[in-house]
């Protein structure tokens, strides 16, 4: 009786985790006139692993990195931040925090962790976004 319960349980917190957190590519382009070549659900590490982590959709347009958030009351979308490709000077794919995977943009005064087990995949697909490989 109790083990029929997990599932359901599982499939809650799913789904609350979908409806609070989770910002898709439509919900994007309603708030940005900017085209983007790649865009992933990942979270933002925050500097000093001060607090919780930003979950939101980070994209890459030609000129910049930019992270959207879900704002805390309804279905509207922030830009919460954002970096210059021109400020890039490198970025790396692999262990973020702890035990999750992620890419690292490094900048010359700041760098930016994004936790996101496809992005960690997307090595090839973020240097074709950043510009620095034509396809």
């Amino acid at each position: 009786m109790y083990y029929s319960l997990f599932p359901l349980l599982f499939i809650l917190v799913w789904l609350y985790y979908r409806i609070r957190y989770y910002v898709g590519e439509e919900q994007v382009r309603k708030v940005t006139d900017e085209s983007f070549t790649y865009s992933c659900f990942c979270a933002l590490v925050p500097p000093v692993d001060d607090g919780d982590l930003i979950r939101g959709r980070l994209i890459i347009t030609s000129k910049r990195l930019a992270l959207f958030q879900k704002e805390a009351k309804g279905r509207a979308v922030k830009e919460v931040w954002s970096m210059d490709i021109d400020q890039v000077k490198q970025f790396t794919v692999g262990q973020v925090i702890s035990v999750r995977k992620g890419v690292t943009f490094i900048a010359e005064e700041r760098e930016a962790r994004f936790v996101s087990y496809r992005a960690s995949k997307d090595k090839e697909a973020i240097t074709l976004a950043l510009g620095w490989k034509k396809a």
